[in-house]
């Protein structure tokens, strides 16, 4: 739960920065930074919803990659028993695919096979052999192979949190991702809004230096 503390720690503090930048500059903007003689309900309830939302958006932004629907999105590879020999390290969703076209060769599989049915064929695969159940195997998450533990930005082509474009050859991934993407985008947009805010309450200031 590392990876979801550290996550949910930066994306709380740039949500709470951008709350409040945009608080002060709509008080500068109206005057109204005065503070109240009291508090009533109303700005209770305000502030409540504001703290309730950005803790919110935090904690999404850092849990979703673990939400059991999406393992085919976010689960980078799996960790088998070391006496199987055949998967060393934890391999990745492409490695599998060409380990199962070896074996299962009048079957086609692709970039967009579950976890789930990959596990299938690799218990399949021993059973057949050795008379095994289902193998000793534990997924590898989001934020499991790095070791800082944070949400990871920047990926390679074969990882699976990247959108999949199946190729003839490799089957490599060609194409952005989507989420991270957008997380980009979301961080971006809340600097932006930092730096707007800021220099709009610095305005009035210089303007009344000036005259």
């Amino acid at each position: 739960f590392l990876g979801v503390i550290s996550t949910t720690g930066s994306q709380l503090s740039l949500f709470s920065m951008t709350a409040l930048s945009l608080i002060r500059m709509r008080g500068i903007v109206n005057n109204s930074m005065i503070a109240p003689t009291r508090v009533n309900k109303k700005a209770v309830i305000k502030a409540a919803m504001i703290v309730i939302g950005i803790v919110t958006a935090s904690l999404s932004v850092a849990i979703v990659p673990l939400v059991t629907a999406l393992e085919d999105y976010f689960v980078q590879g799996m960790f088998y028993d070391p006496d199987y020999k055949l998967f060393i390290g934890f391999p990745n969703k492409i490695k599998h695919i060409k380990i199962l076209e070896a074996y299962y060769k009048n079957e086609s599989f692709s970039a967009d096979t579950s976890w789930t049915e990959i596990s299938e064929k690799v218990d399949g695969m021993f059973t057949q052999s050795y008379g095994t159940g289902s193998l000793e195997k534990s997924a590898v998450h989001f934020y499991g192979n790095d070791g800082v533990c944070l949400f990871k930005y920047f990926v390679r082509s074969d990882d699976p949190r990247r959108s999949r474009t199946t190729l003839d050859v490799d089957m490599i991934d060609v194409k952005g991702n989507m989420i991270v993407w957008l997380m980009l985008g979301v961080n971006l947009l809340c600097f932006v809004v930092i730096t707007l805010s800021y220099l709009l309450i610095n305005i009035p200031a210089v303007m009344a230096t000036l005259r």
